[in-house]
C-alpha cells in the first residue's frame, strides 16, 4: 500500500482503532457516518496527546483551557469528537460548501478562515460545491477566487463563501520534488510558525519545549533544499528518535499539525494534510536536533481542542453548567463550568440531536471546546457536546 492509499483509505476506519484509547469506547453510530469518521479518528489519535499527565497512585493532572484539574485517573476523558454529518440546513457555511472547482482542478476545503490581510489578487471565479446526503442534492454556487500573498494558487487559493474567505487545497496527491520546492511554494519560512515540541519516544506523558527564535532552524533547513522526496517515508522513518514539532499557519489554514526530525535523516510534515517526508541525511538532521536540544525552554502543551467532562447541573437560556465532581477523588473539590451554548456548531446538538447532547440536568456530557476557560469558570469556544456515562470499572464512555 502506497502512502496515498493510506490517507484515502483513512475513511474506513473502523472502531478497532478509535478503541486505542484507554479511557474512551464507542458505540454504534446515530447517525449517518460519512468523510467525517477519518476525521473523528484523527481527533481521537492526536487527542491522546492533549494532556500531559502527572500521576498519583490513583489520579492524573489534566490541564485544558489553561488550567489544571486533579481527577481520577480510571475516569479520564482523552477524546469525545463524533463525526456526525449534519443535515444541510444544520451545518455552517464551510460545512456545505467543501469543495470549489478553478481553472480545471479540484480543491478541498480546510475549513479555516483566513484574514483580509493574507489575501493576493482576484484571480477568478470559481464554483463551490456541497452534497447533502439526507437529501441526495448536490448544491452549486459561484464563488470568487483569491490568491493567498506569495503562495502558488496550485498549492493553496482562497474562495470567499458568505461574506469571508476559506483556504481550499487540491484534491490530487502532487508532493514536490525537493524540500526546496516545499518550502517556496508554500511560503513556509514566512507562514509557518512553530508552537512547541517533544520527543516521540516520550509520548503520551512527554515533557513540551519550545524555542525562543525558529529562525535558525529555518536557515538549517534552507541548507537542506536538495533533499529529495522519499514515498511512504512518512511513517516509516517515524521512529522513537524522533522530535515531534506542532506547527500552525493561518495563510495555510492549519493547526496543530506535524513537522517531524528524525535522528536517522528524514524530515516529515503533514501540514498538506497527506504525510510528506524528505531525506535531510543524518548530519544536518544532527544539527537540528542539537540545536533544537540546546536551546529549548520548557512549556505546556497547547492542543487546539480540548475537552471537558462533567455532569449538566442546569440548563439555561444559551448555555449550560457543567460540574466535574464526578471525576474528582473528592467529590468537593469539583467545580462547575458555565459553557456558552449559543454558537450554531454547539446549538445543533440540542436542537437536532438532544437524545445524545446532554438535554437533561444530572446528565454526564463531554464538551468539546477552543480556547481558554474565562474568570468565572466560563467556556465561550465549545462548539461540540455529547452524552456520555461512567462503566462498571469507571470510565467515561462517550457514545458516537
Amino acid at each position: 500500500m502506497t502512502e496515498k492509499d493510506l490517507y484515502r483509505s483513512l475513511s474506513e476506519l473502523d472502531d478497532a482503532v478509535l478503541e486505542r484509547s484507554e479511557t474512551v469506547r464507542r458505540r454504534p453510530a446515530l447517525l449517518r457516518w460519512g468523510a467525517f469518521a477519518a476525521c473523528a479518528a484523527l481527533i481521537l489519535t492526536t487527542g491522546l496527546l492533549t494532556f500531559s499527565h502527572l500521576r498519583t497512585p490513583d489520579t492524573v493532572q489534566v490541564y485544558f483551557g489553561g488550567m489544571t484539574r486533579e481527577y481520577r485517573k480510571d475516569a479520564l476523558v482523552s477524546s469525545t469528537s463524533s463525526a456526525i454529518v449534519w443535515p444541510w440546513e444544520y451545518r455552517t457555511i464551510e460545512e456545505q460548501y467543501t469543495a470549489v472547482s478553478f481553472n480545471g482542478i479540484s480543491y478541498r476545503t480546510r475549513a479555516s478562515v483566513i484574514s483580509p490581510s493574507l489575501l493576493g489578487e482576484v484571480i477568478g471565479s470559481g464554483e463551490a460545491k456541497g452534497y447533502d446526503i439526507y437529501e441526495e442534492t448536490e448544491h452549486k454556487m459561484d464563488t470568487e477566487i483569491r490568491a493567498i500573498a506569495g503562495i502558488d494558487p496550485e498549492v493553496l487559493l482562497a474562495a470567499r463563501l458568505d461574506g469571508q474567505y476559506y483556504v481550499f487545497m487540491p484534491e490530487e496527491y502532487d508532493p514536490p520534488a525537493t524540500l526546496g520546492a516545499f518550502l517556496d511554494a508554500c511560503r513556509l519560512t514566512d507562514t509557518l510558525e512553530f508552537k512547541h515540541f517533544s520527543r516521540l519516544d516520550e509520548q503520551p506523558n512527554a515533557d513540551y519545549f519550545t524555542l525562543s527564535d525558529y529562525g535558525p532552524v529555518f536557515e538549517l533547513l534552507e541548507g537542506c533544499r536538495t533533499a529529495p522526496y522519499v514515498e511512504e517515508g512518512f511513517f516509516l522513518h517515524r521512529n522513537d528518535n524522533t522530535l515531534i514539532f506542532s506547527v500552525c499557519s493561518e495563510a495555510l489554514g492549519i493547526e496543530n499539525k506535524e513537522f517531524h526530525i528524525s535522528a536517522d535523516g528524514y524530515l516529515g510534515t503533514n501540514i498538506m494534510e497527506w504525510g510528506y517526508a524528505f531525506y535531510i541525511g543524518e548530519e544536518a538532521a544532527a544539527g537540528i536536533i542539537s540545536h533544537v536540544t540546546e536551546h529549548a525552554v520548557p512549556t505546556e502543551h497547547a492542543p487546539s481542542v480540548q475537552w471537558l467532562s462533567g455532569t449538566v447541573a442546569e440548563i439555561g437560556d444559551g448555555y449550560i453548567l457543567v460540574d466535574d465532581s464526578i471525576l474528582c477523588p473528592n467529590p468537593a473539590d469539583g467545580m462547575v463550568f458555565k459553557v456558552i451554548t449559543t454558537d450554531p456548531k454547539i446549538s445543533r446538538h440540542f436542537d437536532f440531536w438532544p437524545a445524545a447532547s446532554g438535554k437533561q440536568v444530572g446528565d454526564l456530557v463531554v464538551v468539546e471546546f477552543t480556547g481558554t476557560v474565562e474568570d468565572g469558570n466560563l467556556i465561550r469556544g465549545a462548539h461540540s457536546v455529547a452524552s456520555a456515562f461512567l462503566s462498571e470499572s469507571g470510565e467515561v464512555l462517550v457514545p458516537a
